[in-house]
Formats: C-alpha cells, sequence, structure tokens
C-alpha cells in the first residue's frame, strides 16, 4: 500500500511552492486537480485515505473534512498524485525525508562523554606523533584514512568515523526518504502537537497574494517568491487581484519586475505606479538579478532585454524629484552609462537632462537632507568640519540655570547628524556674553522653527527626527518642545501610515526607560546587530513622551472608529507574546512564521527541547548553545569542545548534578547529510539558576548558508528516552538557514517563563572557527536585544485592543459569551470577532488588511 503515498522527489514546480506558503500561512493544502466526472471509488479511497491519515499521524497533522471531501472528488490517478504531493508538502516543513543521522547513532544514551573524547585525543595523538599501537591489538582501518586499536570505538555505535569525524562508505547510516518518527502513539509517552490540515481554495491563495502586496511593511524574500509563482501559475488571472495602490515600493518594484518577465504586454498596468527615480532604479536592478532593495548593491552590472531597456528609459523620462538620483548617485551614473541616456536625448529628454545634470553639476541638486542638515546645525549651535564630522567630545552646559553634561558627535543612525544633541557651553561672567547668548538662543530658535516647518512637509522624516527635535527643544525651552508636538498633531500625525502611527507609539511609551544600551538592526535581506554598549542620548521628559503617545492614540482611534463595527470582540491575552509584523523582510522561511521579538511558549509538560541542525554537503556545521544567567552573565556552554561528564555505567536518566545539557556528537563532513542535537533538560537549568539559553549555528569553514541545504529546528520531548532521534510530530520549529552569513542565532530559550524567543538573527559573515564561546559577547547583546524587542516593540495585543476599543460594542478577555443584564433580563451577547492566535498567525491579512488605512 505504501505506493500510493510514498513520498518522492517532486520537481520544483509552481504549485509545490504555492502549497508550501499555504501550509504556513493558512494550515493549508492548495488541491490543484480539477474535480473528476469519475471520481475515485469508495474501495480505493478509503485504502488511499489510510494511508495518509497514518503519514499525517507520524508528521504531526490530521485531516480537515472538508480537504478530505474535495480530495474525494478526484479521480484514481489524481488522487494518488495529490496525495503525494500533500505528504511531501507536509514533510518538507517538518525537515523529514532528510538523512537525519548524528554522530552519535544511540543518541541522547550515548553521548560526547569523557571517554569518547580522551580516545578520540589518543588516536589524534599518536597518529601526529607516530606512535604505533601494540602489536597484539586488532587495527581498524576506515575509507577515510583513521586507523586504530578494535577496542577504543564500537563502530555500531557511530554514523561517521569516531576519529575525523567524516561520513565514511560503510559506516554512515543514509535515512534519507526514509520514515522517521513514531505512529502508535499510545505507546510513545511524549509530546505530540497535531495540526489541522484545511482545505485552500483558489480564493484563498489570491487573497494570500493581494495582502502581500497591500502591506505597507516589507514582506519575506519566501513572501516574495510567491507573488512570482502565481503570475507564472495564474497569469493574467492574478492581474484581477493587484490592488490598486501598492504602499511598499520594493513589492512595486518587484511585482513590475515579474510582470515584465512573464507578462510583458501586461506591463502597461504598472507604469502609472511609478512616482519616483529610486523605484525605477529599484526595478533595472531586479531585472538585472540583484535585490530591489538596493542595501547591499554596491555596484550593480546591468543586464537588460530590447524591451525592459525601453520600459527604463520610458519611467525615467518624467518630471521627479532629482534628489533621488543624488542619494544613490554611483548607481544611477552606472545605469546611465549603460543606457546611453545621452544617445537618446531626442526620444526621451526629461531623462537626458536629469542624467547630464547628476553627472556635470551635482552640486546644483538641492536635497532635502542638505537642507534639514544644515538647519539641524544651526539650531543646535553647532559648526559642521570641512569635512561635515563633528569632533566627539563632553561639555558642560549651563542653560536656563539647568546644568547637564552631553556628548558632542554622539551619533546613532544617520551618520553624524540623527539623534545628536550638542549646546555650546557659555559662560555669564558679563552683559557682552550675556548679549551674545541671547542673539545666539534667538538663531538657534528661528532655525528649530524653521527646522519643524521643513520637516512637516514629510511626514516621515518628522517622524524618523521627533525624539531628536524633542530633545532640541529642550533644551532651548518648553515653546519650542510644544511647537514640536503641535505640529506633530495638526499636519503630521493624518499622514502616517497607520503601521507608523502603532512602531512610533510603542517606541514614545518605553522610551524614558533608559535600558543602559541600545541596539540597531539596519535594513537588509538579512539582520544584523548593531550593538552600543551605553545610551548616551539626553533623556525626554515623562509628560511629553505622553502627550506625543496620546497623539498618536487618538489619530489611531480615529481611523479606525470610521471603519465597519466588530460587535462584540474577544482578546486573546496570549498576543501580547506576538510582535506585529513591521518588518519581514530579514525573516527565512519557518514552520510557523512569528515576527522577530516573539515569545512563543512551550508545552507545559516539555521537560526536554532538543535543538536540531540538519545539513548536506562536504563542510562542517557546528550547533552549539549557551546558559546564561538572570543578568544576561555566562554560566555554561555546550558544543564539540565540551563533553559529558559521566560515569561509564551512567544511563540517559543519569544526568550529573551540573549537567544542564547533552551534545549528539560533532560531524565535520557530511555528504550524505547529517545532524547535530542539543538535549536540554528544562528543569535542571531552572534548578542550576540558568535564564536563558542561547542557540547557535554556524559553519566552521568555508561557504556560507545560502550555498547548500540545512535548517535548524527544535522539538519539545516530555521523554526523550522514548520514540525516535527525530520525531516529525514533536517538532514546533523548524527555519531555513539562508543567506551570505556562516553563523546565526536561531531562538533564545527562556527558562522560568517557558517559552523562547524568535530571533533568526545572523552573528558572523565572514570568520571562521565560531562557536558559542567564541562568539559569546555577540551571543549576549543578540540575547538582550530579543528579549527587549518582545517588551518594547508594539504587539498584536495592542493592534487587537486598538480596533475593539474603536470598533467594537463589548470588549472580554474571556472566550465566551458575555452575559449582562438589560430591563431586569439576561441577554446573551456571541463573540462576533476573535483576536485570537488564529488570527496572529495569519500574518499576510494582518500586515495587507489591519495594517493598512
Amino acid at each position: 500500500m505504501k505506493t500510493h503515498v510514498q513520498t518522492e522527489n517532486q520537481d520544483n514546480s509552481n504549485f509545490q511552492h504555492l502549497q508550501s506558503i499555504m501550509l504556513s500561512k493558512r494550515s493549508a493544502y492548495y488541491v490543484k486537480s480539477e474535480s473528476s466526472s469519475n471520481p475515485v471509488s469508495a474501495e480505493i479511497a478509503k485504502e488511499i485515505f489510510d494511508e495518509i491519515d497514518t503519514e499525517m499521524l507520524r508528521l504531526g497533522y490530521v485531516m480537515s473534512a472538508h480537504l478530505k471531501l474535495s480530495l474525494k472528488q478526484l479521480s484514481e490517478e489524481s488522487l494518488i498524485e495529490e496525495a503525494k504531493s500533500l505528504i511531501y508538502t507536509l514533510s518538507e516543513a517538518k525537515g523529514d525525508l532528510n538523512n537525519f543521522v548524528t554522530l552519535h547513532a544511540n543518541f541522547p544514551y550515548t553521548a560526547q562523554d569523557r571517554s569518547y573524547h580522551d580516545n578520540r585525543a589518543g588516536v589524534i595523538f599518536s597518529h601526529i606523533f607516530g606512535l604505533n599501537a601494540k602489536p597484539t591489538s586488532l587495527q581498524v582501518k576506515l575509507p577515510c584514512g583513521c586507523s586504530f586499536d578494535d577496542q577504543l570505538f564500537d563502530l555500531s555505535m557511530f554514523n561517521a568515523c569516531p576519529v575525523c569525524q567524516h561520513q565514511v562508505e560503510g559506516l554512515s547510516d543514509n535515512v534519507e526518504g526514509e520514515e522517521q518518527g513514531t505512529v502508535e502513539f499510545s505507546l510513545n509517552d511524549n509530546i505530540v502537537k497535531l495540526s489541522n490540515v484545511g482545505l485552500a481554495s483558489k480564493a484563498d491563495l489570491f487573497e494570500v497574494f493581494g495582502n502581500l502586496l497591500a502591506s505597507s511593511t516589507s514582506v519575506t524574500a519566501f513572501d516574495k517568491e510567491f507573488v512570482k509563482q502565481v503570475i507564472i501559475a495564474f497569469k493574467e488571472e492574478a492581474l484581477e487581484y493587484i490592488p490598486v495602490s501598492i504602499a511598499h515600493k520594493e513589492q512595486l518594484c518587484f511585482l513590475t519586475g515579474v510582470i515584465s518577465e512573464h507578462l510583458p504586454d501586461a506591463i502597461e498596468l504598472m507604469r502609472h505606479k511609478f512616482k519616483t527615480y529610486t523605484d525605477v532604479l529599484r526595478l533595472a536592478a531586479y531585472l538585472s538579478g540583484f535585490d530591489v532593495s538596493l542595501e547591499a548593491c554596491k555596484k550593480i552590472r546591468f543586464k537588460l532585454s530590447r524591451k525592459q531597456r525601453k520600459l527604463v528609459m520610458t519611467l525615467l523620462d518624467r518630471h521627479m524629484l532629482m534628489e533621488d538620483m543624488i542619494r544613490r548617485r554611483g548607481l544611477f551614473l552606472a545605469l546611465g552609462r549603460y543606457l546611453h541616456v545621452g544617445a537618446e536625448s531626442n526620444k526621451h529628454p526629461h531623462a537626458a537632462h536629469a542624467f547630464n545634470v547628476l553627472r556635470n553639476d551635482p552640486k546644483s541638486i538641492k536635497t532635502f537632507n542638505s537642507k534639514k542638515e544644515a538647519l539641524l546645525m544651526d539650531a543646535m549651535g553647532v559648526q559642521q568640519t570641512p569635512k561635515g564630522t563633528i569632533p566627539k567630545r563632553d561639555v558642560e552646559i549651563h542653560l536656563h540655570n539647568t546644568s547637564l553634561k552631553v556628548t558632542i558627535g554622539d551619533t546613532v543612525g544617520d551618520k553624524t547628524l540623527k539623534n545628536l544633541l550638542a549646546i555650546c557651553s557659555e559662560k555669564h561672567e558679563s552683559a557682552e556674553s550675556s548679549e551674545k547668548l541671547a542673539t545666539d538662543l534667538k538663531e538657534r530658535g528661528e532655525a528649530f522653527t524653521a527646522l519643524v516647518s521643513l520637516l512637516s512637509s514629510r511626514p516621515g522624516e518628522f517622524a524618523r527626527n521627533i525624539d531628536l527635535m524633542l530633545r532640541i527643544g529642550d533644551a532651548l525651552g518648553d515653546d519650542y518642545t510644544e511647537s514640536v508636538i503641535n505640529a506633530l498633531e495638526k499636519s503630521v500625525v493624518q499622514e502616517l501610515k497607520i503601521s507608523q502611527l502603532f512602531q512610533l507609539r510603542a517606541y514614545f511609551n518605553s522610551r524614558v526607560v533608559n535600558e543602559g544600551y541600545r541596539y540597531f538592526i539596519p535594513k537588509g535581506n538579512r539582520a544584523k546587530l548593531f550593538y552600543l554598549e551605553e545610551d548616551k542620548r539626553d533623556s525626554l521628559s515623562q509628560a511629553n513622551a505622553n502627550k506625543v503617545s496620546l497623539c498618536l492614540l487618538a489619530e489611531i482611534n480615529k481611523r479606525l472608529s470610521q471603519k465597519e463595527s466588530l460587535g462584540t470582540v474577544y482578546i486573546d491575552p496570549a498576543l501580547k507574546n506576538i510582535v506585529l509584523p513591521l518588518s519581514m523582510r530579514s525573516m527565512a522561511s519557518s514552520l510557523s512564521l512569528y515576527p522577530r521579538g516573539s515569545r512563543i511558549p512551550l508545552e507545559k509538560d516539555a521537560d526536554i527541547l532538543r535543538m536540531f541542525m540538519y545539513w548536506k554537503g562536504e563542510v562542517d556545521f557546528d550547533l552549539s548553545a549557551k546558559a546564561l544567567d538572570e543578568s544576561w552573565n555566562t554560566m555554561k556552554d555546550i558544543g564539540y569542545w565540551t563533553y559529558w561528564d559521566c560515569d561509564p555505567e551512567d544511563t540517559y536518566s543519569d544526568w550529573s548534578q551540573d549537567e544542564w545539557a547533552r551534545f549528539s556528537g560533532d560531524i565535520q563532513d557530511a555528504p550524505l547529510g547529517a545532524a547535530e542535537c542539543i538535549d536540554i533538560n528544562i528543569k535542571k537549568c531552572a534548578d542550576m539558576g540558568i535564564r536563558y539559553v542561547v542557540m547557535f549555528v554556524n559553519i566552521f569553514s568555508g561557504g556560507k548558508f545560502e550555498d547548500y541545504n540545512a535548517f535548524v529546528g527544535v522539538m519539545e520531548r516530555k521523554d526523550a528516552k522514548v520514540g525516535e532521534l527525530f520525531e516529525p510530530s514533536s517538532v514546533s520549529q523548524k527555519l531555513d538557514l539562508v543567506g551570505e552569513s556562516k553563523g546565526c542565532v536561531p531562538l533564545i530559550l527562556d527558562v522560568q517563563d517557558m517559552s523562547y524567543f524568535v530571533c533568526d538573527m545572523d552573528s558572523s559573515t565572514r570568520a571562521d572557527g565560531l562557536n558559542s564561546s567564541t562568539e559569546s559577547k555577540k551571543m549576549i547583546n543578540i540575547a538582550k536585544s530579543t528579549e527587549a524587542m518582545s517588551r518594547t516593540n508594539p504587539t498584536m495585543y495592542d493592534l487587537a485592543l486598538a480596533n475593539a476599543v474603536a470598533r467594537g460594542q463589548r470588549v472580554t478577555l474571556v472566550d465566551k459569551p458575555i452575559e449582562e443584564i438589560v430591563n431586569d433580563e439576561v441577554v446573551r451577547h456571541e463573540i462576533d470577532f476573535r483576536f485570537d492566535m488564529d488570527f496572529a498567525m495569519q500574518l499576510d491579512t494582518v500586515m495587507g488588511k489591519w495594517l493598512v488605512d
């Protein structure tokens, strides 16, 4: 019977990607086959569905009635095809079908202990110093070239050479494509997570497609590929679901590029949506095989077809702000040379003129930033040096009888200007100096007023600089601070996107608390943390922070109250743990996609958290972990350089006093594919005072993540002695290792709270030989920053509460009908709308409908 649903390698078809992302976003499967007039017989259908159900249970899934009913309408041939595709999609999501073998074949019963460590070291030293074994001993020689006494290692307990740790013929298991996991759950006293798989219709697929394009925030690379595959699969039909307004420019340029490649006759649909020169540059970059974000594009070798060149030239031949071209002058000049813009001056005069000015007279282009910087310097009374830098020095300020110490040159973000606060020192020794001070203050005040007016013309810039303006205003006087808040209330807040309102409000709600450090995640395809050991910004008063927060809240309530009523609303308090998806660009594809900083609870009866990593290739991937206390101090590390210090007679249940984790062993070369695991004993960690466990994966030498098939994840186990090494049904999270990095922190376990933080942040891009010990400082900084995100970033609960207050008639935090007494009678109000975890998991809906105006 296995022939019916046995998984097999699927081609990288359009529909395979669509099915994978619908499973991730809707927990549903898209049936691509059409219903048949001659459906499969009941007898054969029962046989096939029995196999499907068994396979799905093994993987941790059950089939919904709607999906089963849809599959029953297919012919026998189509049903078998869909069954194979369904199981393949589910297996891929959980990380099944791979050669999931560890160095120690009997892990966790055998692990990297002292005995193995000493024996391996002895063999290596013998080889180095030319020491031969005793003549009476039997020598084992493996194909890798390693030889050793046959009494040292029981080769039946290893999946790779125990000395060089390379996979070798005749020793390494190869279970790729074979079933793993336990189906007899009655015999498996372990945690089994069963997820219901529903039916995804074509309408559902197009809904996700439209939501991703309508989002005002960035989306993942996996989402972009989904959009592309929808266009390829459904062609003109998909065009009907493109939203009228595409707020995010990267989505606009990516979509236009896809249409240009696959539906060139429909390109007119997109022309009018381009408003800036940067949009056109993004499009040209995509068509040339580069990323539309332009963040990693220092140089672009443009390569366009004749039709694409014509499209780009037409889009450039418009009256648009030339300051866009100054920001990326080098890339625009390269594009102009490639397009031979000068030779096209008759056909495209505006484009030719713009590039001529950019090339020959760039200083004539007055930019918004140059005006802002000049006013900012005048408002602070700081003179720029010829090179545009500001010397860093501490100065004492005596202004309005208030003394404070600031650092000139305290720069974060916008090079030398953003978040810079400096007031020149003045002494009140004479009437002349007092008069000079008054004149200086007046000039600064005038410059500050002009700065507020200028930034008000661009709401996004105002929002990015409001913290700085409030700090400068505090130094100049209360009237200036009030002018910032008045400008925000009267002319700026109405123009901000609702996603920006939530983000800015969360920022000011936590702004008055100084964490003692600062962190930034610059825009890019992968998240890389910039961490500052100190926060040198001057504090904001609680009163001013509250004024800004209330102004933003009032605007949020005003906009939401204009939408349709939600009736009786339920809000799940667990939404406080899920961060709003305001920047998803750098997130890797995963089993369950959560925004970075979200806190995901573990099952209450989980005793063991098994961290795992899989890769395939002739390269050394390493898995390690770092244990931290409440104050972020390192307590323990575990990885290839540590070992289980135990008695040879110990069993798995005999955890030694200081043993908090167990490592499966290091494999340094895996052409067949291999895994490494770390079992975290949650109770022992708590008893030892361990608060956080930071997971770290890296390539020890050679290559980058994007060069290999690799992923990481966690299994929640009640009893690690029961079941198999890899139990798909216990996998609670799995995410791909992608990008140009060589090190990544996927998640952080909070032992005390029985949860883990979603991190997915890169640690290193170049260095070899890394582990959780060498990367200790970076890992701690990443962990602290991720934990801070969970407390300070806006959450799904904030979104739900704002909508409930503005649009709900009644609100409850308990998922049951509300009863109230009206005219001495009990009136029962059923729940009309639920803000629950199902709502939170549909990130595309949140981004495309709830976080747009």
